[in-house]
């Protein structure tokens, strides 16, 4: 009956719904089937299909046509797989059902189809499934008229990528602005508003048809290659985000230091000009943690002129102290990040070498593949980053910087920016193989550091890179972008759905980079934006400086209280950066996290989420006045920088915008972990020094919150591994004007000098505060009737919790 049941139910699915009629390829016809060790294989007329679970919610298809085999395809390996999965197994004459506690795969035999089910609810089908082509091999699936589509990497387009044809190759886009369909981070990754993703593993030169060509199908298209996917779901597209980045790999936890702000331009021309900018920048009272070379450091960098790339080496005629520059730095606080690329120009010192030792890309004559005429530098040779002599080769020129005092790394260049397709590498040709180059690149730096540098952590900034990726440290930035208000429009969007697929730290030139023209005001919007994106690092060429020294007063006051309130809102964010690295959860999230099954949602990509309870709305027009904010039901939400409250609601309110700031709010009810800045502010060495600060905010209705501040070393890699953490947590009751807060401190982390959590300072955000009752005086807290917090001391290494009560505007402490 239950049976019987189930088909009618699926029928009258398929009948109601015109985008799940179409069977697949009609010339598929069923053969017979095996089960064996959870894994089933079909044979087919035309194919062999392999269907294996990876995780309860994870399934993996792999179709092998006749006559074919893709073993020795390059690929890119996943990072886990649940092998303790229960699979369930029935076949009929009419189907086979394959599924396990959380996802169900209906085979229909004739005519031959594969759907796709989540708690006996349809949410994808395959369409023709795999076909071929003159041109392509392709995988194809039926879409449902009302569904959103994200992922597919970097793209300037709307944050839903329904109804584009997009190709996966990552290529540049110089002064790309919000009309850019192709850039440096093509990632084969397609997630539903139906709460599944398709992941296609197959690196080859590619397409996504999202509704383009037909619009109720999505289709893979591939020049060759594996034809296979993993089916992904989850109870939301959170939790699909979730479980791809549990499949492909966590992000490891960055250094603290990557967090704070980074001196930039293209490019600092000289020692003594590097210098000058970090000694004024600190003089002036700017905070900063790192300094980035660009092209300058090895060479001259004119076009075709004394540029040394692929030299790798100090340029002694205008950097002749480099190391000494350096360790100077490191004393006052900054690391220092060198450019690189994998370009050896014919010029290069190091030419020769590479070339006599095989570990250049090559010709059909297996002779080096020199590029000529199209590459901007000059004449070159490409490193062979599939070959493991030429991995052995470029890291020791990363090693023996990291030894003198190198903290972190730049690859630039890195799609290759130039790939003619005759190209051949180690394993396949140029087509095959180019969206891996980033990848492998990211992948030899992270295994070196790994092996020669097990304690330190490493900030890699690359410029592209593929699906997984994140797992090797790779922080991905957006590429060469306008200095105009369409390159800063194109950003959110594009971070989150960057961040939907893994590469959580997607972030931007601030302030934009190609365009010699200053817009005061454009340059202050993108900085504020910038404030609440994961990396804060204003670049730009060097006819417009990036940094706020160069500008009048009032544009250095603005944005010195920027970098203050990034630096106050660390232990937010470092937070944050725990949760992406332990559960792969962007640090940017579309309201659709929010409210799933809200249309208008679904299609939201310019205001967001930063972390869980801070709703950020950047201003993304020259001259706007106002702005109409969503803002998400259930909650009543506070501005950040003055505290007024917007009570609890749905939909939209109309906020008039603030010249210095862009609107900004935090969730009622929540508990938001800061730190305690003084007038002594440099960089994170300082980080928790003064105490944290913690910001309650009244909820105006009864509630429980629970929460937690991370706190490690900020440098050693792997805590989730040694465990050396720990978390301040809080378990907070909300009653209308009264609250109750327990404090308490778990994990093996000590907390050593500077660090200082014993020095608690709580603000409530909304609450009518008269004073403290005389038991809390006792215990010597004190309580600031101009700034409204109460300030206390807790020693945490005594193990014992908290009680911060406030009754009738009076604050206690038990």
């Amino acid at each position: 009956m239950k049976k019987n049941l189930f088909l009618i139910l699926f029928s009258i699915y398929f009948w109601c719904n015109d985008s799940f009629l179409t069977a697949q390829n009609n010339n598929r016809q069923f053969q017979k089937s095996t089960f064996e060790k959870n894994i089933l294989t079909i044979e087919t007329s035309d194919s062999k299909i392999i269907i294996e679970p990876y995780h309860a919610k994870i399934f993996k298809i792999n179709y092998i046509p006749k006559g074919k085999n893709y073993d020795n395809l390059p690929k890119e390996e996943v990072r886990n797989i649940d092998v303790n999965q229960k699979i369930k197994y029935k076949e009929t004459k009419e189907e086979i059902i394959y599924s396990s506690k959380n996802l169900q795969l209906k085979i229909q035999k004739n005519p031959f189809q594969i759907a796709y089910f989540i708690d006996n609810q349809l949410v994808s089908s395959e369409n023709k499934g795999y076909f071929d082509t003159n041109n392509f091999e392709s995988l194809n699936f039926n879409l449902s008229n009302d569904e959103s589509l994200y992922g597919t990497g970097s793209r300037a387009l709307p944050f839903d990528r329904r109804g584009f044809r997009l190709e996966l190759y990552n290529k540049a886009s110089y002064a790309y602005e919000d009309n850019a369909p192709l850039m440096n981070f093509n990632i084969p990754v397609v997630i539903s508003s139906k709460n599944y993703g398709l992941y296609f593993d197959n690196p080859q030169k590619s397409f996504l048809d999202l509704g383009k060509t037909n619009a109720n199908q999505l289709s893979f298209e591939a020049i060759g290659g594996r034809m296979s996917y993993y089916f992904i779901t989850g109870k939301n597209v959170e939790e699909v985000t979730q479980n791809y980045v549990w499949l492909t790999g966590y992000q490891p936890m960055p250094p603290l230091w990557a967090f704070g702000n980074f001196i930039s331009r293209y490019g600092y021309r000289s020692e003594t000009e590097t210098r000058q900018v970090v000694n004024d920048m600190y003089a002036q009272d700017f905070p900063a943690d790192a300094v980035i070379l660009d092209h300058y450091w090895y060479g001259e960098g004119e076009v075709k002129k004394n540029v040394a790339m692929g030299d790798l080496d100090w340029y002694r005629t205008k950097f002749p102290n480099g190391e000494k520059m350096v360790k100077d730095f490191e004393e006052k606080g900054i690391k220092t990040i060198l450019i690189t690329q994998p370009f050896v120009l014919t010029n290069s010192k190091n030419y020769q070498e590479v070339s006599n030792k095989k570990l250049l890309a090559t010709d059909n004559n297996n002779n080096p593949f020199v590029i000529k005429d199209i590459f901007w530098f000059g004449e070159t040779g490409l490193l062979d980053i599939f070959k493991m002599e030429t991995r052995d080769w470029f890291w020791q020129q990363y090693k023996r910087h990291t030894q003198a005092g190198i903290g972190g790394w730049w690859g630039d260049l890195g799609e290759p920016e130039v790939h003619p397709s005759d190209i051949k590498h180690v394993n396949g040709k140029a087509d095959e193989v180019h969206s891996l180059y980033g990848h492998y690149w990211a992948k030899m730096i992270y295994e070196g550091y790994k092996k020669d540098f097990p304690t330190q952590r490493l900030f890699m900034l690359m410029r592209a890179g593929y699906a997984g990726s994140q797992r090797f440290g790779l922080i991905p930035w957006s590429g060469d972008v306008h200095r105009a208000w369409g390159g800063l429009k194109a950003q959110p969007s594009l971070s989150l759905n960057m961040g939907l697929t893994g590469l959580a730290y997607m972030h931007s030139d601030l302030g934009g980079f190609a365009n010699t023209t200053f817009s005061r005001e454009l340059y202050l919007r993108w900085l504020q934006y910038g404030v609440f994106q994961p990396i804060f690092r204003p670049h730009s060429q060097e006819q417009v400086p990036a940094e706020p020294i160069f500008y009048d007063n009032d544009v250095k006051n603005q944005v010195r209280e920027m970098m203050k309130m990034r630096y106050k809102l660390t232990p937010y964010l470092y937070t944050m950066a725990w949760e992406n690295s332990t559960k792969g959860t962007p640090l940017m999230r579309p309201l659709l996290f929010e409210e799933p099954n809200n249309k208008a949602l679904q299609k939201e990509g310019n205001q967001y989420l930063w972390g869980k309870d801070i709703l950020v709305a950047p201003i993304l027009n020259e001259k706007q006045e106002k702005i109409n904010v969503y803002f998400p039901a259930k909650s009543n939400w506070y501005h950040l920088y003055n505290s007024t409250m917007i009570p609890e609601k749905t939909g939209l309110s109309e906020i008039k915008v603030e010249p210095n700031h862009i609107p900004v709010y935090v969730r009622g009810g929540s508990i938001i972990p800061t730190q305690i800045l003084d007038s002594t502010l440099r960089n994170m060495r300082s980080y928790l020094t003064n105490g944290v600060h913690l910001l309650v905010y009244n909820p105006l209705k009864n509630q429980k919150t629970d929460g937690y501040l991370y706190i490690d070393d900020g440098k050693t890699p792997n805590p989730e591994l040694t465990k050396n953490y720990c978390f301040l947590k809080w378990t907070a009751n909300f009653k209308t004007q009264n609250i109750s807060i327990v404090l308490s401190k778990e994990g093996q982390f000590q907390i050593k000098n500077p660090m200082n959590i014993n020095i608690v300072r709580v603000s409530f955000v909304g609450y009518d505060i008269k004073s403290l009752s005389k038991n809390a005086e006792k215990l010597g807290a004190k309580y600031d009737l101009i700034n409204k917090f109460v300030e206390f001391n807790f020693d945490w290494s005594k193990g014992k919790n908290l009680a911060i009560k406030v009754t009738n505007g009076v604050i206690d402490l038990k």
